[in-house]
């Protein structure tokens, strides 16, 4: 036998010497088969392509939006044309948009699976039209729709009211069905998205009424009936096919990771695109296809361009700004024309604040979730609803405290919106059980610091079937004038007691948010499409006389925000407007490729 220790011959060292590169090298040519391999069956990540889509109009202000079909080749955004919403559709491979008529006062589109139908709300009813043109049919009542999802089953899920719940209803009409109820705390359930395979819905929860990006995203299992919350704050969330879900926030598209088959978020979220706009409170101008292409509108936040929202307006010369405040709403001026209330927000809930108009101070008066206020005749108290539920009754110095003129159950949201010239009667609009106005008795006090004492509140303005908004008494208090609460309403006045009968005061423009001028033969209403008209009118008895509507002032008002409040002479108006903006400065962009940009950013961002 050979010694182990013996040295080793030529050959064996050449052997040796050749080994360990041989070896290697099979090594290096294994490792760059199987790297040729995983690369050629690797999902090539694609980049991300953008485009402008021209749809024929620039996007409506409030209450519209935008809707791509599943396989990402049609687009539909509610525009405006004579002063009112209607549906642009186009198909990506032409050219630009065309109007769909028979569209006219929609908002929230949405497409059928297969492309061939758009869903929409217009005239208090759930809609359809073929996206190639032709007749608009109903399917139901939808007093104030709020979004909707076409499923592959033939049904329809939609919020047809927003203080109702989440509903089912046939793709060819017939009686809505109640899928998810709204709780008593909740304000709304909004924009309902089916998840792929009937496995569930994603749906925006509504509890700040004046803060919508504070909203919960919420997803509900078919199979066991059950929903839960999956992000705090955001909304108008939609399922990704690349297992994640996008969702609005800020001005921001977010997204995070998804297991649909457990109906949970797994990971945390991801900021992916800036200065994705908003059409009003609640709603968004983005929606994404089945095939990862991304549509939204760029430029039209008005929490992008808006400085000083509160101006004054006298129909004559520009507007001057009221407040420094950014996000301020509903201002009211005093009846003796010497302060101005209004609501405004700090990066919190929305608070009351008052401004002296003389001295041009501003003072903090409810440090909690305010939601709408009142003058007494007076000027010497206010009445303020909060978001928790309850009307109460404050010194306007902001002397003492704030006493409880109504408790409501629950969190029921109540809206105070006028008080009668003798200080006898209050208007107040409540959520629950459904959205509707009443009529409170009240009985003054000898100390004028004691909040009167509340009877029983009454319903009041019936409209059957429509919604009456921001109710407000003639300064004589005989009569009161509203607006009705669909997207194409109008402008009414009718008497106190009521006696039957309505005078409509807008023209065919339709208008919301009346003002009565304090010299008792006018009355000012924003139009939509969104400047200031007024109407002369003559009152006696109980017949109502009107003149013709005319413009009073350009100024553009956005119509989800804007009130009117005018001056004890009746020359200026206070109110939320817009700032002059440049359309072109207003996009609609569609962009290819967007799944994997989602999964590059989340990816990097781990």
């Amino acid at each position: 036998l050979r010694d182990p220790l013996a040295q080793p011959t030529l050959l064996a060292k050449v052997q040796r010497r050749w080994l360990a590169p041989a070896l290697a090298i099979t090594a290096l040519t294994l490792l760059a088969m199987g790297g040729a391999w995983w690369l050629s069956t690797r999902p090539v990540e694609k980049p991300l392509i953008q485009m402008i889509a021209d749809l024929g109009s620039a996007p409506a202000a409030a209450g519209s939006g935008i809707a791509i079909s599943r396989d990402g080749t049609r687009i539909a955004l509610v525009g405006s044309s004579g002063g009112k919403n209607i549906i642009f559709y186009r198909r990506l491979s032409d050219e630009k948009g065309v109007a769909l008529h028979g569209t006219e006062g929609a908002t929230h589109p949405f497409f059928s699976p297969d492309g061939q139908w758009i869903g929409f709300f217009a005239d208090r009813r759930l809609k359809r039209i073929p996206s190639a043109g032709g007749s608009a049919m109903a399917l139901c009542d939808a007093p104030a729709g709020r979004g909707g999802s076409w499923g592959t089953d033939g049904f329809i899920v939609a919020t047809l009211d927003s203080a109702g719940g989440i509903m089912k209803i046939p793709e060819g009409g017939g009686t809505p069905v109640t899928l998810i109820e709204r709780r008593p705390e909740e304000r709304s359930l909004r924009f309902p998205s089916l998840l792929p395979g009937g496995k569930g819905i994603l749906f925006m929860v509504g509890r700040d009424s004046a803060h919508y990006d504070a909203s919960t995203l919420e997803v509900f299992s078919t199979a066991t009936r059950q929903r839960k919350v999956i992000r705090e704050g955001g909304r108008y969330p939609r399922y990704l096919a690349s297992g994640h879900i996008a969702y609005h926030l800020n001005d921001t598209l977010f997204a995070f990771p998804f297991r649909l088959d457990k109906l949970e978020a797994e990971g945390a979220s991801v900021p992916l695109l800036g200065d994705v706009s908003f059409g009003g409170p609640g709603n968004a101008f983005m929606d994404v296809s089945e095939n990862g292409t991304l549509v939204f509108v760029r430029g039209f936040s008005p929490q992008i361009r808006q400085k000083n929202l509160l101006h004054w307006v006298d129909g004559k010369n520009a507007p001057q700004p009221l407040t420094s405040e950014a996000g301020g709403y509903q201002p009211l001026i005093s009846p003796d024309g010497t302060r101005l209330v209004y609501l405004a927000s700090e990066s919190g809930p929305y608070t009351a604040w008052l401004k002296d108009l003389h001295r041009e101070t501003t003072t903090q008066l409810t440090r909690v979730a305010t939601y709408g206020i009142v003058w007494t005749p007076d000027s010497k108290h206010l009445v303020y609803g909060l978001d928790e539920g309850g009307l109460y009754w404050m010194r306007s110095d902001g002397g003492g405290k704030p006493q409880l003129l109504l408790a409501t159950p629950g969190k029921m949201l109540v809206h105070p919106t006028s008080i009668s010239p003798d200080g006898r009667k209050l208007i107040y609009t409540a959520n629950l059980p459904a959205a509707g106005n009443f009529l409170l008795p009240l009985e003054p006090g000898n100390d004028g610091d004691i909040a009167p004492k509340a009877g029983k509140p009454e319903p009041f303005l019936d409209q059957a079937g429509m919604t009456p908004r921001e109710a407000t008494f003639s300064p004589d208090g005989k009569w009161v004038a509203f607006h009705t609460s669909d997207a194409n309403g109008h402008v009414y006045v009718r008497p106190v007691p009521d006696t039957g009968g309505k005078w409509q005061v807008s023209g065919g423009e339709g208008g919301k948010s009346a003002e009565w001028s304090p010299n008792g033969r006018e009355l000012f209403y924003i139009g939509l499409d969104g400047r200031i008209r007024v109407v002369a009118y003559t009152a006696q008895g109980t017949t109502f006389q009107l003149g013709q509507p005319r413009v009073w002032a350009e100024a553009m008002l956005p119509l989800f925000r804007a009130t009117l409040s005018a001056s004890p002479d009746g020359k200026r108006i206070a109110t939320v407007i817009y700032p002059p903006t440049n359309d072109a400065d207003v996009k609609t962009m569609v962009l290819f490729n967007f799944f994997d940009e989602v999964k590059r950013r989340i990816r990097y961002n781990r």
